[in-house]
């Protein structure tokens, strides 16, 4: 097998930062998001001591400091280490597990991710062997309730009937079913050695590279002799789940968890949630993916230093779950969140607006980006004259093409060359990810998608749009306009073209505006 990556992945840790612009940025892997209030409140100190002062929050559910020099970040390993959120430094990149932030307290949930979260993490962390997996690669625990795995994910455990979990490696189910939380992070291994094997010497980040992805896994792993006891469905000594024989896999598409995936929430979900206990979560968003260090405190207060159990969850939106609320407190208790600054309405603009470092952070930036997604939020919701405190669409703002951070399905506005003055021609690299920390997106325009032209930004969303497209581009507009320079200053001269509705069929974009890995 050839290699398909010219270079290993280069994505931060805490022992191996990322260089930005305003120095460097050290990724906090937090399994399952979960934090004691102390972990928070140490993070909360080393963002002050050593950093900016804030923590980004990734769609993968992590944390970032960024700012940090070499001495920094040699301390920031040390006090991490000390607080229990660098259990071991060969597995610090690889502690790549996605669960939902109501793990263990979701009423829907059919299995219980919280406690495989836990045994998976313990058992990877313990396997000399899979410190060699890529800092790209992802596991996920879906526990049946709100909808976290997707085709994504490397390795995902999804829950397929109360108490079992099917095992499915890049979207595929492979047939294989584990009966407890224990068998369950086994047979996750067992996938993850075998795409050891598999890579060789290839390069290959994910599943979805190998030469025949994630059906050439899902042979390897069911051929192998150890898991004869997940193929019969008689793993941890359950009897065969009904409707399977003894003989081979069961049936991937008699997942119930499978079948109901479509219709299952994937966030965010925000304000006061209730628990399956009776008792109530509360669920913020941080405006822009960031949290100051103020605000990461307010948060550890409502759980209280005594408590050493993880109540505070980062969630896959940017936002933080705190658990386990007397119910009758948690109005109260919203509200002092929502004083600090963060965003605890499902109203609110901030679910939907979200944007990559920018300007003065990431050196391929072209404009400050994350003004541009403020003003928007700000500004522009209201601009085609229907106040609408939340887009229907949710938007990604993109300093250079390469789009960092875009959330599946959201639009894209990306800052075109020229847009900033003090940075031209910026153009993608192959330095790490940027702040928010997650895949490339796609093109400027991505195939299958439809767009619209400015002078300053491009913007693109789905085909299936339809009228919430036309409204976010009216609402875009005049924002747009103003950071282009395209405001009141020369409305004599003749103004650029109005961003135009969809087209019926989604245009190729040009070469100069895909990413230089894009091919086809």
């Amino acid at each position: 097998m050839g290699r398909v990556r010219d270079r290993d992945d280069a994505c931060p840790g805490t022992i191996d930062a990322a260089v930005g612009d305003d120095g460097l940025i050290a990724r906090v892997r937090l399994p399952g998001g979960r934090l004691t209030a102390a972990q928070a409140s140490e993070l909360a100190l080393c963002a002050e001591d050593l950093g900016t002062g804030s923590v980004d929050l990734t769609v993968r559910a992590n944390a970032q400091l960024r700012g940090l020099d070499d001495a920094g970040l040699r301390t920031l390993a040390a006090r991490l280490s000390a607080a229990g959120l660098l259990p071991s430094p060969a597995h610090d990149r690889v502690r790549n597990i996605l669960a939902g932030p109501f793990a263990g307290r979701d009423r829907g949930a059919l299995v219980d991710a919280a406690r495989i979260v836990e045994i998976l993490d313990a058992a990877l962390c313990a396997d000399p062997e899979l410190a060699a997996l890529p800092g790209r690669f992802q596991f996920a625990v879906d526990d049946g309730a709100l909808r976290v795995a997707s085709r994504r994910h490397d390795v995902a455990l999804v829950a397929a009937a109360e108490g079992t979990a099917a095992l499915h490696v890049a979207g595929t189910d492979t047939g294989l079913r584990a009966h407890s939380p224990e068998a369950s992070a086994d047979l996750a291994l067992a996938a993850a050695r075998a795409f050891l094997r598999l890579r060789g010497p290839s390069g290959a980040w994910h599943v979805r590279e190998l030469p025949g992805g994630p059906a050439q896994l899902a042979c390897a792993v069911r051929l192998d002799p150890a898991m004869a006891a997940y193929l019969t469905g008689r793993s941890a000594g359950q009897p065969a789940p009904t409707g399977t024989g003894s003989a081979g896999p069961v049936d991937p598409s008699a997942s119930g968890a499978a079948a109901s995936a479509k219709t299952r929430p994937t966030g965010p979900v925000v304000g006061i949630v209730p628990q399956a206990d009776g008792r109530a979560a509360l669920s913020v968003v941080a405006p822009l993916g960031r949290v100051t260090a103020r605000q990461l405190r307010a948060l550890a207060n409502v759980v209280g230093p005594a408590d050493d159990t993880a109540r505070l969850r980062i969630a896959p939106w940017r936002g933080v779950v705190v658990t386990d609320v007397p119910w009758d407190e948690a109005p109260a208790l919203l509200d002092g969140l929502a004083a600090a600054g963060l965003a605890v309405s499902p109203d609110s603009p901030w679910l939907r607006v979200t944007a990559c470092s920018g300007l003065g952070e990431c050196r391929r930036a072209r404009t400050d980006i994350r003004l541009v997604a403020r003003k928007f939020a700000a500004h522009g919701l209201s601009a085609g004259g229907e106040a609408s405190p939340a887009p229907e669409l949710p938007v990604h703002f993109a300093a250079c093409e390469r789009a960092c951070g875009r959330p599946a399905g959201a639009a894209l506005v990306v800052a075109r060359d020229g847009v900033h003055d003090d940075a031209p021609g910026r153009a993608p690299d192959d330095a790490p990810d940027d702040a928010l920390g997650n895949a490339p997106g796609g093109p400027v325009v991505p195939r299958g998608e439809v767009g619209a032209g400015h002078p300053g930004f491009a913007v693109s969303a789905d085909q299936e749009s339809g009228a919430a497209w036309t409204r976010l581009t009216t609402a875009l507009q005049p924002v747009l306009d103003s950071v282009a320079g395209q405001g009141a200053a020369e409305a004599a001269a003749p103004g650029p073209p109005p961003l135009s509705p969809a087209p019926s069929t989604p245009p190729t974009p040009p070469p100069s505006e895909r990413h230089p890995w894009t091919t086809g």
